[in-house]
């Protein structure tokens, strides 16, 4: 679906102010009546001003607690509404998850007092529900049962289930979008995406390191062109809006993570920056990073979506 045919609609986003929420808004600007949920509105705006226009407004509260004051009806929802990075504490750990299914909870009950419910719910999911890829297989598809082995994977397909249970009784279209890695503006560099991690290490010391021999495979979809996935799955197929669909999003064009780290390398030193790549050493206590690379034949069935760009070209 072309972002223009989301003129005169009106659509809800928590997550808007985050990596993935930026490059959407970037893609929705001036085609679309967007109402983004943030704890501070005025430091979105100040950050990044160049994503506000007349369309954009705000609710200012949290995800666990926020409320509509205007119970006019959304035609779209977005649910991105957690952080990107996992807390190392078990404390923290505990919180993520309540904030997970507590805000997607109080999504729905809020929803539920608008004037009517939106036609379809985007939740911005992970492909971390699945847990690690095997050995002997090059792509993890949605047909595989999912297996998430930390919190961040489980909270993730529990806001799935809870979605789906709240769409289901209410007659509301979803789609689950379980996103791969992306490479974009606003890519956070203190984060736990590699490629950020890449891009810090070379501006900080001039050293990328890489904790594994380096063959593990990564992927990834160029930002511009995952917003117009998500958007695309936003508007749903005519006459499948009110289905429930889960998707894989991403690139399946896998290439070794230390090729990533050597095109970040090859970047700086475009611009006259010497960087050094140290491989290892392998560290006996941290299993083995498993490859991560989708398989996207299903949302190129159903919506006629291929990456453009190669991982390499992404990057």
């Amino acid at each position: 679906m072309d972002p223009k045919d989301f003129r005169d609609k009106r659509v809800f986003f928590t997550g808007g102010t985050g990596y993935l929420g930026s490059l959407v808004l970037r893609k929705l600007k001036g085609r679309a009546s967007v109402t983004v949920l943030s704890r501070d509105p005025d430091r979105f705006r100040s950050a990044r001003p160049e994503l506000v226009w007349d369309g954009l407004s705000f609710v200012k509260g949290e995800i666990e607690t926020f409320a509509f004051s205007d119970l006019s009806p959304y035609d779209f929802v977005v649910h991105g509404g957690n952080p990107a990075d996992l807390p190392k504490d078990l404390e923290g750990q505990a919180e993520f998850r309540r904030t997970a299914i507590g805000g997607t909870k109080r999504l729905f009950s809020e929803l539920d007092r608008l004037d009517r419910p939106p036609r379809r719910i985007l939740l911005m999911s992970s492909g971390a529900v699945y847990g690690p890829q095997p050995d002997d297989s090059s792509f993890l598809s949605e047909d595989r049962s999912p297996s998430p082995q930390d919190v961040y994977g489980e909270s993730k397909l529990e806001t799935e289930l809870v979605r789906t249970n709240g769409a289901n009784s209410r007659g509301i279209g979803i789609v689950h979008a379980r996103i791969f890695a992306c490479a974009g503006a606003y890519l956070p560099l203190s984060s736990r995406f590699a490629l950020g991690q890449f891009i810090s290490a070379a501006r900080r010391d001039g050293t990328i390191r890489i904790w594994s021999d380096g063959t593990p495979k990564r992927s990834y979809l160029d930002g511009d062109e995952l917003a117009e996935w998500l958007i695309t799955l936003l508007s749903g197929r005519p006459g499948g809006e009110k289905s429930i669909e889960t998707f894989n999003v991403g690139s399946d064009d896998a290439i070794p993570i230390r090729r990533v780290a050597e095109i970040v390398r090859e970047s700086f030193e475009a611009r006259g920056r010497t960087i050094r790549i140290e491989v290892g050493p392998l560290d006996p206590r941290r299993p083995p990073s498993p490859s991560y690379v989708p398989d996207v034949r299903r949302i190129s069935k159903k919506y006629g979506l291929k990456p453009k760009k190669s991982s390499g070209e992404a990057v």
